[in-house]
């Protein structure tokens, strides 16, 4: 996905971002799969924990959004690496916005805050509120809620020539935010389902196609935040 930390640089162009949804398989296996690859992928960054927190409108529109698979959509978060709790120190809110396979993230650094159990997402509304936000952000966030918190362990690749991107998400866990203070009551895990997604600039979309290829598994649609409300 493609990344504009806003004060930084221009926002790049959208790139290409393609899933595979593997099932019943060891996160070791497909990772051979990964490493076996003609595209001679090699480990990227160390694997670590990704926690995002979704919101949505009254109406759930991003989220029908996503089901119905309307070419232009988006998903808002706030996203942070590591553990689920306890001192978050470089929490991001991002716009995930797709124009059909095409996808691309605007983000904005928050200040530091701290997740607890106890208080719920009471942390989180008040680093929103300290942030210095765009006021056409702010707008949007005052008509959506939490919903959904999803975390995962995920690994990254990139390939030999440096132009295709692969991530492999495992351990998938999923919170429905029944309230503010009642965000991590209700737990859920898809212990058994991993998955694979191929990132690429639309330059390099015709190498793409040998690596697909190589995979055991089909191509697919599918969105965490749909499954994590719909139930894994």
């Amino acid at each position: 996905m493609a990344t504009a930390v806003i004060g930084a640089a221009p926002p790049p162009l959208y790139r290409y971002e393609r899933k595979f949804v593997v099932e019943h398989r060891d996160a070791h296996e497909v990772a051979l799969w990964v490493r076996q690859n003609p595209a001679m992928f090699r480990p990227a960054y160390p694997l670590r924990w990704v926690n995002n927190i979704y919101f949505e409108s009254p109406g759930f529109q991003y989220y029908f959004d996503n089901k119905d698979g309307l070419e232009k959509r988006k998903k808002i978060r706030v996203r942070w690496y590591g553990p689920l709790f306890g001192c978050v120190e470089r929490p991001m809110l991002e716009f995930k916005i797709k124009a059909g396979l095409l996808g691309r993230k605007e983000s904005y650094r928050l200040p530091a805050l701290v997740m607890d159990k106890e208080t719920g997402l009471d942390a989180l509304a008040s680093a929103l509120q300290a942030a210095e936000l765009p006021l056409l952000v702010q707008r949007e966030l005052a008509f959506v809620v939490p919903t959904l918190l999803n975390r995962y362990h995920r690994q990254y690749y990139v390939s030999a020539d440096g132009a295709h991107r692969l991530t492999l998400d495992a351990g998938l866990e999923f919170y429905r935010c029944l309230s503010p203070t009642h965000a991590f009551v209700e737990r859920r895990s898809a212990p058994r389902l991993i998955v694979l997604e191929l990132k690429y600039p639309e330059s390099a979309a015709g190498g793409a196609e040998s690596i697909t290829n190589a995979f055991p598994v089909r191509l697919t649609r599918m969105s965490k935040y749909v499954l994590g409300l719909e139930g894994p």
